[in-house]
């Protein structure tokens, strides 16, 4: 099997494992701010990035891939639209409902009459539209080191939602084939360099918006990782799976830490090195297989339950048992979200190829008919 011949079977490669380390990364980096620690662990090490920055590095490069995979399998608007909604839209929405309903009441300061009579309450709801995404809750988690925030890791949907539909409108366009995808990475990276070097561009100044919510920093830092997961799957027959080329880009990743260099070494060095585990022939799919893929239930309900478990626990349990705690319950959310929330959403796409597969033979059946009658007349 050549690498990337099963991209969407998860057997035989190995990126439900990556996405399941990213989201534990992810969980892991929030613990540091919300308990007011610095330096994070991971950028101590780095001196550029943290651990939740390199872990949404992965997610995208493994979503661009797999998203390029998906296309070029159905490269029709509504499947892909609704595919994708199907796989975010349902696990958002009951997280919302889990902030709004559970979360909020239990650790808000103010009267319950007053939180559900605040419009911040009900305008929370509006996070499953994704443009853009609105973090605080009346008098939840203000007194926090990290304030306010109720569920910190959902800035990233719409960015990767925005990712999807440039990436639908290349596709069609026919610019991610071959080269071309290495060129439209290649731009990514350029003028992510561009924005850091001449526009400044940082976390606290990240450019204008793309899309609500969707800072033109955040898309193309990110586009870099995306894109480069399309290029690799579109030049997938001429990329060697060596390992040597995989220690040479771990060596020059590390030795790029706390210099200058660092985020554009990474921007080379970890596709790879994500490329490099997916295919690896170790079996590591295995040990996703009791669980199935709860990377994204871990990663849209851990950020709350720290937090919960922050108020409640911390004082009396200290740092690392209460993320210990924090690990258990998000992945407890995190098997519910799949078995009941995503597995079944996600099993309604085979409906919906059959809906739109019988709606295709409808509207060719008038044509298949007139092309047997001049097939009579002849």
């Amino acid at each position: 099997m050549k690498p990337g011949d099963v991209d969407i079977g998860h057997r035989g490669n190995n990126f439900d494992f990556l996405r399941i380390c990213a989201a534990y990364l992810v969980l892991a980096s929030h613990s540091w701010p919300i308990f007011g620690r610095e330096p994070e662990f991971v950028s101590a090490l780095l001196g550029y990035e943290s651990g939740g920055g390199l872990a949404v590095s992965v997610f995208f490069f493994v979503s661009g891939y797999l998203m390029y995979a998906s296309l070029l399998r159905q490269n029709g608007l509504l499947r892909f639209a609704a595919s994708r909604g199907l796989r975010i839209l349902p696990g958002l929405a009951v997280t919302v409902l889990f902030a709004v309903f559970i979360v909020g009441p239990l650790f808000t300061t103010l009267p319950l009459k007053d939180y559900f009579a605040r419009s911040e309450t009900w305008k929370y709801l509006r996070n499953v539209l994704l443009f853009p995404i609105r973090f605080n809750l009346p008098g939840v988690f203000e007194t926090h080191p990290a304030r306010g925030s109720v569920n910190g890791s959902l800035w990233t949907l719409p960015i990767e939602v925005a990712c999807y539909i440039l990436l639908f409108i290349l596709f069609r366009l026919r610019l991610l084939t071959g080269d071309r995808a290495i060129a439209v990475a290649a731009a990514f990276a350029c003028a992510s360099l561009a924005g850091v070097t001449v526009l400044h561009w940082s976390w606290t100044n990240r450019g204008p918006d793309i899309l609500p919510g969707v800072p033109s920093f955040n898309f193309i830092g990110y586009g870099v990782y995306f894109f480069s997961g399309s290029a690799f799957r579109a030049c997938r027959d001429k990329i060697a799976l060596r390992g040597d080329l995989a220690l040479c880009a771990l060596l020059l990743f590390a030795a790029s830490a706390h210099s200058a260099a660092g985020p554009f070494v990474e921007s080379l060095a970890l596709p790879y090195l994500i490329y490099y585990v997916a295919f690896v022939r170790l079996p590591l799919w295995r040990l996703t297989m009791a669980t199935g893929d709860i990377s994204y239930g871990v990663y849209i309900f851990a950020y709350p339950v720290q937090q919960s478990v922050y108020s409640v626990a911390s004082p009396k349990l200290g740092f690392y048992p209460t993320m210990a705690l924090s690990f258990a319950i998000a992945t407890v959310l995190g098997v519910l979200s799949w078995r009941f929330i995503e597995k079944p959403a996600l099993a309604l796409k085979t409906l919906l190829d059959d809906v739109i597969a019988k709606r295709a033979r409808l509207l060719s059946e008038p044509g298949r008919r007139q092309t047997a009658i001049l097939q009579q007349d002849a």
